[in-house]
């Protein structure tokens, strides 16, 4: 059990025994009412050495003691059953008007009616947790801009639950939502083509795949559900396919001439992404081959080239637009030796990648001089 706290911060994290949280509650549910300047708070229980019920009684007793005008970020995060409490959702309403930052990793309420609970988030900014969860917060329009959909807890969710969530995030916070998470146990699930549906116009799409903590190897993931995926979010500029965060989980190793290879065909799929990550990767970022200054110096061995992608290595996208491009790639060549793999396997022709990086530099060192 422990609290850090500061006048404007409080974090709760317990993991005693059944014993000694009632307790532990009603002493901090005295003190709680004093701290109007509250502005983060944050509470972490795990159920795993009691009965879960026990965590949400116990931490509900404090909530209806709680208001704090100028709470902008609020976390909850619990384990097991019945953390979405009535009290909870009292909670969340007297305190939506100024929130700005929310993060509920429970699961979502089985015997409480979202229309008893109406709520309004005029500032809302980012939402980290359940889906389903969505229709108890959203009921007017919210300016939502990012949502990390990546609690284990939505594992479970038919697809309707799924729709039915994410119609509420469609119908009250589509046109500003441009950024989501979501985690899958793989790329062919349901749950992803009803977000497909739903929210077509994203701009940013990471998915966590919630692969075995012994899988290391890239080449056991099924990728070939993309195909029919992607092509439905017409307006994406990044896409990012991550390891979901399982403990002592670690990223398969991607070669960079593979890492190519994938966003290539990601982009394929989707031409306006640009930037792109894969299980932890380095960025791949595309530039453009239509700029006047590449065309005079540049003949294209493979007409359908119009951009090249570069992966983000040692400060790439940075380096180059200094005159030290040599002096960048002997560092290169120590730090990341698979750079010349990526050249020799590299489908764009290493020569011609080199004499991009090339004119980019002396491009950009001519713009910085003539300003």
């Amino acid at each position: 059990m422990s609290i850090v706290f500061d006048p404007s911060s409080l974090t709760i994290s317990t993991f005693s025994h059944r014993r000694f949280l009632s307790g532990f509650y009603r002493v901090l549910g005295r003190v709680l009412p004093r701290l109007s300047q509250l502005r983060y708070f944050i509470v972490r229980e795990s159920a795993a050495r009691h009965n879960s019920s026990v965590v949400s009684e116990a931490y509900s007793e404090i909530l209806p003691k709680c208001h704090f005008p100028h709470l902008l970020h609020f976390k909850l995060g619990i384990t097991g059953r019945d953390a979405a409490t009535k009290q909870l959702l009292e909670f969340l309403q007297r305190h939506s008007s100024h929130l700005q930052h929310l993060l509920l990793d429970i699961q979502a309420p089985t015997t409480l009616s979202a229309e008893n609970f109406p709520m309004d988030f005029p500032v809302l900014r980012s939402f980290r947790g359940n889906v389903a969860l969505m229709p108890y917060l959203l009921h007017k329009q919210c300016p939502l801009g990012a949502a990390c959909f990546s609690s284990s807890s939505m594992l479970s969710l038919n697809a309707e639950s799924v729709d039915n969530a994410l119609d509420h995030v469609q119908r009250h916070a589509g046109d500003t939502l441009h950024n989501v998470q979501w985690i899958v146990k793989d790329f062919a699930s349901p749950q992803l083509r009803v977000l497909a549906r739903h929210l077509p116009n994203l701009k940013q799409l990471t998915l966590e795949h919630l692969s075995f903590v012994e899988m290391i190897d890239w080449r056991e993931i099924d990728f070939s559900s993309l195909d029919d995926l992607l092509p439905s979010f017409r307006q994406l500029i990044w896409f990012e396919v991550c390891r979901a965060d399982v403990p002592g989980a670690r990223d398969p190793v991607l070669p960079l001439h593979e890492g190519n290879r994938m966003v290539n065909k990601f982009s394929s799929l989707c031409p306006k992404i640009i930037r792109a990550r894969v299980f932890g990767g380095p960025e791949w970022i595309a530039m453009e081959l239509q700029t006047e200054s590449i065309k005079n110096n540049i003949v294209l061995t493979t007409p359908e080239y119009k951009s090249v992608w570069l992966p983000d290595l040692c400060g790439l996208m940075n380096d180059v637009e200094s005159p030290w491009l040599a002096k960048w790639s002997v560092r290169l060549r120590h730090t990341h030796p698979e750079w010349i793999d990526f050249l020799r396997y590299s489908i764009i022709e290493p020569k011609l990648l080199v004499k991009v990086l090339e004119i980019l530099s002396r491009c950009r060192i001519s713009e910085s001089r003539g300003r």
